[in-house]
């Protein structure tokens, strides 16, 4: 009986290892995003919603591993951050950098989730620059040869603004509620070196 589980776990292994190998997918998506604030009331108490917009683009490079997948997400954009209270525009250019773990399911369907960090800075005088966490998760379809559709849901988890000229805010120390959050569609274009 041993021996039958130890065969079934070799077969199983070397199923989920024959197709492993390199891919590679160039990006470029929209997102639409939120964020909304309350700051404490040592600053003021201020509240505010702002919707986020704007094209991203980037890629991701990592190693198949039979049905199973592991990457690094790096994404770059260029958002614009109108507040709900004033109108006001503000442009802000993004980066992103996150490990990726998906998953192939039949139909060229593929899950994902992905953690890593991101920055925003933004096109004022001085500039100001926040720092955080970024959480995705998401999936998508390939649809026709080297060509996909997803669609992710992305929370960013904001740790740090910075103003130069002026010391460091710690979001947790100024804000009463803070949250940022919200989709991103994308085409993306994938190509895999030693399997299918």
């Amino acid at each position: 009986m041993q021996t039958r589980y130890l065969l079934a776990a070799v077969v199983l292994f070397f199923t989920q290892h024959a197709n492993a190998g390199l891919y590679v997918e160039p990006l470029v998506g929209y997102t639409q995003a939120n964020t909304e604030y309350t700051a404490k009331t040592a600053y003021g108490g201020a509240s505010e919603k702002s919707a986020i917009t704007g094209l991203v683009y980037g890629g991701e490079l990592g190693w198949n591993f039979g049905m199973l997948r592991i990457g690094a997400n790096v994404e770059m954009g260029n958002q614009e951050v109108k507040a709900e209270s004033t109108g006001t525009t503000t442009k802000w250019s993004t980066s992103s950098a996150l490990l990726m773990v998906a998953y192939k399911f039949p139909k060229d369907i593929i899950g994902y989730v992905g953690i890593g960090t991101g920055s925003s800075v933004d096109d004022q005088t001085p500039k100001t620059t926040v720092t955080g966490t970024v959480l995705k998760a998401g999936g998508s379809h390939e649809f026709v040869n080297h060509v996909a559709v997803s669609v992710e849901w992305i929370v960013y988890n904001w740790d740090e603004s910075t103003t130069e000229g002026s010391s460091a805010i710690k979001f947790a120390d100024y804000y009463e509620k803070y949250s940022s959050n919200g989709v991103q569609a994308s085409l993306r274009f994938p190509f895999e070196i030693g399997g299918k």
